[in-house]
């Protein structure tokens, strides 16, 4: 839902929060939740695809700020520092401090591209500091709720089984990936496993035809 305006965010906010209380939601990646336990989330963002580029030379996305200005839109940061968030300013509101908490993710794999994202859960390219030098590896996130199939397995539950798949097939084989290490943050399972060069089997059968 895109407000018109910030006193329109809040009202629509609350009353969204109020009308699936009962509901159970997965996480929102990259967005801040409304509440604790909420099933609203929001960011700061474009309403149309904008670019610029950077430094480096590399097109990425942007936004305006209020000076008209064209600014890196930081997709990791759903409100940026130079704008006031409107629902710190309600009545209970609890700050989130999901970002506070110390998990692997924030210091023993560092994630710099995503590779896809689906309502189960993220893949990701990461660096894993545990060894030296840090490693490229794979990082497989399963979330709680993600994409529930009829038997009530959702993304946590596919991506625990994986691992367990993994570690079986590493101990009679060593031409598969290596499973590396797995951990649970914000109720969310991630497998870290060997990154192997070369092209996926989508890439491959991308030109064939029947």
């Amino acid at each position: 839902i895109y407000p018109t305006d910030e006193k329109e965010a809040v009202e629509l906010a609350r009353e969204l929060h109020e009308l699936t209380s009962e509901f159970i939601s997965i996480a929102v990646p990259f967005d801040k939740r409304y509440l604790p336990d909420s099933s609203v989330f929001y960011r700061y963002g474009a309403y149309e695809e904008i670019e610029i580029r950077n430094e480096d030379g590399l097109t990425v996305p942007a936004l305006k700020n209020p000076a008209g200005e064209l600014v890196y839109d930081d997709r990791f940061q759903p409100v940026p520092e130079w704008l006031n968030d409107p629902f710190q300013a309600i009545s209970g509101y609890l700050e989130d401090d999901s970002e506070s908490i110390e998990t692997p993710l924030l210091t023993t794999y560092r994630v710099f591209r995503a590779i896809t994202q689906r309502g189960k859960g993220g893949v990701y390219q990461a660096f894993d500091f545990s060894v030296s030098p840090p490693r490229f590896c794979i990082v497989k996130e399963g979330r709680q709720y993600g994409e529930l199939s009829w038997n009530w397995q959702d993304g946590y539950q596919l991506v625990k089984n994986e691992k367990e798949v993994l570690e079986n097939l590493g101990k009679i084989s060593k031409s598969i990936p290596q499973y590396f290490s797995s951990f649970e943050a914000f109720g969310n399972f991630y497998l870290v496993m060997e990154y192997v060069e070369g092209k996926s089997l989508r890439d491959l059968m991308k030109f064939r035809q029947r």
